[in-house]
């Protein structure tokens, strides 16, 4: 029985490492393509997304990552002992407050004019909580053609409701909140996977300085409010694996339906709890794991169609079942002016040249879809850079639209100064050099800490023992390990075939940054060994 428990206990470890080789490879070709390329939005077509590839200077590249590990390196080996839990707890105080303090005052300064998908939500919204569902009768059938945008429209009627003429600018404030609340999990995450008081500051630091994001929450959409909750899901997650409380799964599942609810990408998180409940069962069998895995799953399904007969029922339409998803998978097979697999405007047109007929659509999506394969797969050489360009279109182009997303809009107001400057001046200059330098260290980073947590031996991921001491040993486990990193490799894989934007790209890297701060901690320690054993060497006998 011990031999055949000890056999189990290895297939998440293996697997794990096979997840970690995968976006180490991922990873290392997107750190080397950032030090040859950059991806930008092209100032003469700004507001079509229409994004250029641009070569750099490798050595100059080269060199400012060269230059910033060793000096984060050396200060971390300076200063990393003296590290305390005060430290961390001062630290993660002080980066909530910036978070959610630097993001009101962004999106107060911008107030940007919602257009396209915002605004059709944020009008149905406002529409709704006055009970006006006219907007399901409009001509561009937006509804009809995108059911699952009910849930934000759902989410955005309830602040209108609660806060009326002043909603826009609650909506604002939920999302610095959750930018916020998305912050503070990733920390606890951080410390719950690691248990090291400096990969926890680490973490914190960086996402101070983790500004893309920041920015981002100028746009009001679903994007912030699943991360924060899809999340939390993760935390509870690795809080069941440990203690095994029932009471859990609930919460779990409401993070989960909400979640998606408020962003439909965020299946992929589901998808990735779900794997990692599978590894853990593999592990020790549960039938709470069980029942864990069904309650995410069906929690948003349920959700989704409650909220979407509520307003058929409230408005007294059918909307049916919009737009079949294999849509997507067409627009991301297919060029576009912006780049390969970017938004074409198949998805908002296919169901329409159907005459609103789900049927013809899916038949004409089939057609589209098979041409598209055959396309690719005829032309080895024109599908090899049609994949190289949409992934660098997305994972480098280091702003992430994170500026674009109101820089390309109206304003409710005239700018104040520094926000014109980071739009139009040198402030928007340094920012750009920033993110360049910032996302290629990141990304090697990421690489590298992936890269020790695969080759560490057992037990060796506790790098503080006073903090090794207090942690069970199946807090870290193969599934604790691989939570986020599955998250990350299902948003790359999934935007690798389907509609792909940078801006979609932009909320899996919070969730690189406890692996980059592991990755600096254990080069620093790599270099620390290797600078006393050549210090011992030169002492005489």
């Amino acid at each position: 029985m011990e031999r055949k428990a000890a056999a189990r206990a290895r297939i998440p470890e293996v697997l794990t490492k096979v997840l970690f080789a995968l976006l180490i490879l991922i990873f290392l070709f997107c750190s080397v393509c950032s030090l040859l390329w950059t991806c930008t939005i092209d100032p003469h077509d700004y507001i079509k997304e229409h994004i250029l590839f641009q070569t750099d200077s490798f050595w100059l590249n080269l060199g400012v990552l060269a230059a910033l590990f060793l000096v984060c390196a050396v200060l971390l080996i300076r200063f990393g002992s003296r590290i305390r839990k005060k430290h961390v707890r001062i630290a993660g105080i002080v980066m909530l407050c910036w978070t959610f303090a630097l993001s009101m005052i962004w999106m107060t300064a911008v107030r940007s004019v919602p257009t396209a998908d915002s605004r059709y939500v944020l009008e149905a919204a406002s529409s709704a909580a006055k009970n006006d569902f006219s907007f399901f009768s409009s001509k561009q059938h937006y509804f009809q053609m995108f059911p699952y945008q009910l849930g934000i429209v759902a989410i955005y009627e309830g602040i209108n409701r609660l806060f009326g003429g002043a909603a826009t600018t609650a909506m604002y404030a939920l999302n610095a909140a959750s930018l916020t609340a998305a912050c503070w999990a990733i920390v606890v995450l951080a410390e719950r996977v690691f248990s090291d008081r400096r990969v926890t500051l680490l973490t914190i630091l960086a996402l101070m300085l983790c500004v893309q994001p920041i920015l981002y929450t100028s746009f009001l959409y679903g994007s912030l409010i699943g991360l924060a909750a899809m999340l939390w899901a993760c935390v509870l997650l690795l809080r069941f694996l440990v203690s095994g409380r029932n009471h859990l799964i609930v919460w779990i599942a409401l993070l989960c339906a909400f979640s998606v609810t408020a962003k439909q990408n965020n299946w992929i998180g589901v998808a990735a709890i779900c794997i990692v409940l599978l590894l853990s069962l593999i592990r020790r069998f549960r039938f709470s794991g069980i029942v864990c895995a069904l309650a995410v799953v069906l929690a948003p399904i349920l959700a989704l169609g409650a909220i979407q007969s509520s307003y058929e029922s409230r408005a007294g339409v059918q909307l049916g079942e919009g737009t079949p998803q294999t849509a997507w998978l067409v627009m991301g097979l297919s060029d576009s002016e912006r780049a390969p697999g970017w938004y074409n405007g198949y998805t908002y047109s296919v169901l329409k040249e159907a005459g609103m007929d789900t049927e013809q659509a899916k038949a004409a999506i089939r057609r589209d879809l098979s041409e598209r394969l055959d396309a690719l797969s005829s032309d080895r050489a024109y599908a090899a850079d049609f994949f190289y360009k949409k992934v660098l279109s997305q994972w480098n182009e280091p702003s992430f639209e994170s500026v674009w997303v109101s820089k390309a809009r109206e304003h409710e107001s005239a700018l104040p100064a520094f926000a014109a400057n980071v739009y139009d001046g040198a402030l928007g200059d340094a920012l750009n050099v920033y993110f360049e330098h910032g996302v290629t260290f990141l990304y090697s980073l990421f690489a590298a800490g992936l890269l020790a947590m695969l080759i560490r031996r057992r037990g060796a991921g506790n790098l503080l023992r006073a903090d090794a001491e207090r942690r069970a040993p199946d807090e870290t486990t193969a599934e604790a390990r691989a939570l986020l990193p599955l998250i990350i490799l299902g948003g790359f894989l999934y935007h690798l075939l389907f509609e792909a934007k940078s801006q979609y790209a932009l909320v899996y890297l919070p969730m690189m940054l406890p692996y980059a701060a592991f990755g600096l901690v254990r080069s620093a320690d790599a270099l620390r060994c290797l600078l006393t054993k050549r210090n011992a060497r030169r002492i005489p006998a």
